[in-house]
């Protein structure tokens, strides 16, 4: 049996597919299909097309090939169908592979690398369930890819400067200053964003900028105004000492918080990008770009780039002040990443869809600048924003829920403690993950979410919790695997049987996860498989297969955390690559 599943050919699914695809595809064009329902005799069906099949040649020598397999004890024709009742022998060694913790994914993109762009916080706050969707989209794509054999780096570039950082720093210094989150017993990122909020509401008397502009996302920064934040800002431009120092006391504050919240998910960031680190590309790619024509200064000295198109014609890349946007800080990023394109397979770019036209202007920008060939393996994936109680999650309004804050009111609360109340059940902290998490993985990128208390603690619109109760269960009931016949491999129990066959779809979906890069693809096949289990009585037996098969899927979607982690490779690890001056002498 090792030859069908983990050791050599597969899964039983690729083992059949590989019989069928040996005939001619164009005269049968089959398909294979494992069984949907328990109470069902055969285990698996071979649909065809061709409706003469079985009076052709081809069609009798398949009939005869599949007849002859060892694997394989029933063979009938009806009609377009082809019904397999497969060995015992065939289940039960599935079955005990499964039971002892085996299911093999590893191979699928073994040799692979990628990097996986997510999270991209601003220094300023403490991450909110606004930001949690970037993080589960993203995280899973991670695990996915590593669950099919691929290294990856997480990569996260992180806004440490801009007019939003400096309002954290006025804020600090208008109303807290002296103060630290440690002797105020705050969570640094938590206090960071205290400041940063207040400092918003009680003296940003500007119009809000209009959600639907092509610069929401950094309007705020393109507004002009004559503050403490402002001040900050061009004192630390300049390179004033007092001003660094405040910028590294409130960055390091916000940095450190999000560094625990990530890792109460199970995540690190292996490469961080700061937008801080690249002003000397900034000037390089503006000084470059004003000589040939590709960017255009404004009268009032500041540097845009023409798009061409109606819908956002000017992009706005340096301020009259001589202060970056985030256009230009991101550009500058991205430019830098092309070196690391040599060796890498993919690199997957989660952003909310706000974003999404900004990153075409930054290809757009670059494509100026080659060479780019990072972005022949470039992949956006968009997501719909998080709406709370109707609106935008908007740190300096204050309504938020923070991530931390749903973590422990789940692991405090006495339906996860009932979870992890029995003896090798998960503990509740990560129970608490997979809830949160499930709740995110859900709903397709492309649509909003509406967000509340109630929903995120509702089982009936949150599959995070049927994902926990049924790992849970498993984890609790599943004795240990001890070898004995008398308790494993129960072939004759059509639920045992039915779990086994399930199982080898993970493959198969786990494959179509990554190359769609969508992860709802494995969600909805674990949804589905735990929803049937929580309703069924089972054995030791089963609970040991299921316990294999939740907490692969789990991992594969990032809601537990990964295996001790590949070292990244060489192709792909450490921080973007310095640009030097020298790299602008041949401009194309």
């Amino acid at each position: 049996m090792r030859s069908i599943t983990s050791g050599g050919r597969g899964s039983i699914l690729e083992f059949l597919e590989t019989l069928v695809a040996s005939f001619d595809p164009l005269e049968f064009q089959a398909s294979v299909e494992l069984r949907r329902r328990p109470d069902s005799v055969p285990d698996a069906a071979i649909l065809i097309t061709n409706k003469k099949w079985a009076s052709s040649p081809s069609g009798r020598a398949l009939f005869d090939l599949l007849s002859s397999q060892r694997e394989i004890v029933s063979v009938r024709a009806a009609g377009q169908k082809i019904t397999l009742r497969l060995a015992d022998h065939l289940i039960a060694s599935a079955g005990e592979e499964l039971e002892a913790g085996d299911l093999a994914t590893s191979g699928l993109l073994a040799g692979q690398n990628y990097i996986v762009d997510f999270c991209d916080p601003n220094a300023t706050k403490a991450l909110h369930l606004g930001h949690m969707r970037n993080i589960a989209v993203g995280n899973a794509l991670v695990a996915a890819l590593r669950a099919a054999g691929a290294r990856v780096v997480r990569q996260s570039v992180i806004c440490d400067i801009g007019r939003n950082v400096a309002e954290a720093m006025a804020g600090h210094l208008q109303f807290h200053n002296g103060e630290t989150p440690e002797a105020s017993g705050i969570k640094p990122d938590r206090y960071v964003g205290n400041c940063y909020a207040e400092y918003v509401r009680r003296l940003d008397t500007a119009a809000q900028p209009d959600a639907a502009a092509p610069d929401a996302p950094l309007a705020r920064e393109l507004q002009a105004r004559s503050d403490l934040a402002e001040d900050l800002l061009r004192r630390w431009n300049r390179g004033e000492t007092e001003a660094r120092e405040l910028w590294k006391k409130i960055r390091s504050w916000a940095l450190q918080g999000q560094e625990q919240t990530l890792r109460r998910l199970g995540i690190t960031i292996d490469t961080p990008l700061y937008e801080s680190d690249v002003f000397d590309t900034v000037n390089l790619l503006a000084a470059q770009g004003l000589e040939r024509g590709i960017f255009r200064r404004t009268p009032d000295g500041a540097v845009v780039y023409e798009t061409g198109k109606k819908e956002y014609e000017t992009v706005p890349l340096i301020r009259a002040d001589n202060f970056p946007t985030e256009h230009m800080r991101a550009a500058a990023i991205w430019y830098r990443l092309q070196k690391q394109a040599p060796g890498l397979d993919g690199i997957i770019h989660i952003m909310g869809d706000e974003w999404l036209a900004a990153t075409f202007y930054w290809e757009s920008i670059l494509s100026n600048f080659p060479p780019c060939p990072l972005y022949r393996i470039y992949h956006r994936i968009p997501y719909g924003m998080v709406f709370f109680q109707g609106s935008k999650m908007k740190s300096s309004g204050g309504d938020v829920i923070l991530i931390d804050d749903i973590l422990d009111r789940l692991a405090e609360s006495d339906a996860v403690r009932r979870l992890s109340g029995p003896e090798s059940a998960p503990d509740p902290d990560t129970i608490a993950q997979t809830i949160v998490l499930g709740f995110f993985l859900n709903r397709p990128a492309a649509k909003s979410i509406e967000l509340s208390w109630d929903r995120m603690l509702d089982e009936t619109q949150n599959p995070g919790w049927l994902l926990a109760r049924a790992w849970s269960n498993a984890c609790a009931k599943a004795q240990t695997f001890a070898g004995d016949i008398r308790d494993r491999a129960n072939v004759s129990d059509p639920s045992y049987r039915f779990a086994v066959i399930q199982s080898h779809r993970f493959r198969r979906l786990l494959q179509l996860t990554v190359s769609n890069r969508d992860v709802s693809i494995l969600m909805h096949y674990l949804v589905h498989l735990a929803q049937w289990y929580v309703t069924t009585t089972a054995g030791p037996p089963l609970h040991r297969v299921m316990r294999t098969v939740l907490q692969s899927g789990l991992c594969a979607l990032g809601c537990l955390p990964l295996a001790k982690a590949e070292l990244p490779s060489r192709a792909a690890s450490g921080a973007a690559v310095a640009l030097k001056e020298e790299e602008f002498a041949n401009p194309v």
